[in-house]
C-alpha cells in the first residue's frame, strides 16, 4: 500500500480546484507536468499509483491530512469529479447514502418495473426486505406503506411523482 508521503512525491495536489498533477516520470501516467486522473463511467477519477487505481478523492484526503480516510467519503455537492477537499468530508456509509441521489429519478424509492410487473422492497435495519410483485403501481404502493407501517417506520409518506 502507498503511504501519503509517497503519494506528495508522485502528486501534486490543488485542494481548491481538486486537480492532480504528475511530479514525476511513471509508468502509465501522461508524464511530468501533465494533469493526472481518468474519470470513470461512474464519474468518480482515478489514478493509476505502482499499477493499482486510487480514487482521487482518497488520494486527495491522504495527502492533506497525512493518512487515508477510516470512513468513507462524501462529495458534499454530489459531483463525483468534485475533489477539492472543501467537498469532501469523513462519513459513515449510512451518512454517505443520504446524500446520494436517486438512482431512479422520478421513480418511487423502494417500487421498480421489471419485466411488466412492479416489485416491492425496503431495508429493514441491515437486512433487504422483499415485500412482493404486483400487476400495478397502486397495489404496489398500498403494500409499500402497509410493510413500512409494519416495520415500524413512522415517515409512511410516499411520494407520487407528477404524472
Amino acid at each position: 500500500m502507498v503511504t501519503p508521503d509517497e503519494l506528495k512525491v508522485l502528486l501534486e495536489y490543488n485542494s481548491e480546484t481538486g486537480e492532480f498533477t504528475n511530479l514525476t516520470f511513471r509508468k502509465g501516467a501522461r508524464g511530468k507536468g501533465k494533469p493526472a486522473g481518468t474519470k470513470m463511467q461512474n464519474g468518480y477519477i482515478s489514478i493509476c499509483v505502482n499499477r493499482k487505481k486510487l480514487l482521487a478523492h482518497r488520494i486527495a484526503w491522504a495527502i492533506v491530512y497525512g493518512k487515508f480516510p477510516s470512513l468513507e467519503l462524501d462529495h458534499i455537492n454530489g459531483n463525483r469529479a468534485d475533489n477539492r477537499i472543501c467537498n469532501l468530508r469523513e462519513v459513515t456509509r449510512t451518512q454517505n447514502h443520504k446524500n446520494m441521489k436517486p438512482r431512479f429519478a422520478g421513480k418511487i424509492p423502494g417500487i421498480r418495473k421489471r419485466k411488466g410487473k412492479w416489485h416491492v422492497q425496503f431495508r429493514v435495519g441491515d437486512k433487504q426486505k422483499h415485500i412482493g410483485s404486483f400487476s400495478n403501481e397502486d397495489e404496489a404502493i398500498a403494500a409499500l406503506v402497509s410493510a413500512r407501517k409494519a416495520a415500524g417506520y413512522s415517515d409512511l409518506h410516499i411520494g407520487v411523482p407528477a404524472t
